[in-house]
């Protein structure tokens, strides 16, 4: 399956789409190994479990332990700048147990002047982290883990756009300066 699958770089505009790379995961792969690959996809609960193979080596893998431990402390971090520069509370959001390096790449993403550069930053660091997490893995599951959140990546990527910001950011603005931030939208028929 590796094999088969095209090379992706940070700057790839072409790519497969997620759906077309599970369709060939679940034509390809093991259960055990499809059964991770949903789970890290975010779709719903694994499948049951093959008889005579214990439930948790289906369930659990270092890979996704690691990759989700590092994107809370990534997350809680900038948290914590954002609570900090508004002036909030920031007991809620120290709970969370951090990673070396994640406190970094925060900093560095709320320091830049728009929040596309933001954005980027922090994808980048995640593209990052993916690489050292491949170091070794070339035909396993965990590659194929990677390739999954490398091709997550490119396609949030692809929803920056300067288009969709202006729209996102007249529509936010608009809603704010006629007070109707946080209202319901009237139904039309």
């Amino acid at each position: 399956t590796v094999a088969s699958l095209p090379q992706l770089f940070f700057d790839s505009e072409v790519y497969p789409a997620v759906d077309s790379f599970l369709l060939t995961c679940s034509d390809n792969l093991n259960r055990r190994d499809l059964n991770l690959v949903k789970i890290a996809a975010g779709l719903g609960t694994p499948a049951e479990p093959i008889e005579d193979e214990p439930e948790d080596d289906a369930i659990k893998n270092r890979f996704l332990e690691r990759w989700q431990a590092w994107n809370l402390s990534l997350s809680a971090d900038i948290a914590v700048l954002r609570a900090q520069a508004l002036g909030q509370e920031l007991e809620h959001y120290q709970a969370t147990e951090r990673v070396f390096g994640t406190e970094t790449v925060a900093r560095e993403a709320c320091n830049q002047e728009n929040p596309l550069l933001a954005e980027e930053v922090i994808e980048r660091a995640r593209w990052s982290f993916l690489e050292e997490m491949e170091v070794g893995h070339y035909f396993d599951t965990q590659k194929i883990l990677i390739y999954l959140y490398r091709l997550v990546i490119l396609t949030r990527k692809a929803g920056f756009t300067v288009e969709k910001g202006t729209e996102s950011f007249h529509s936010i603005y608009s809603e704010i300066s006629n007070g109707k931030i946080g209202e319901i939208p009237e139904k039309t028929q």
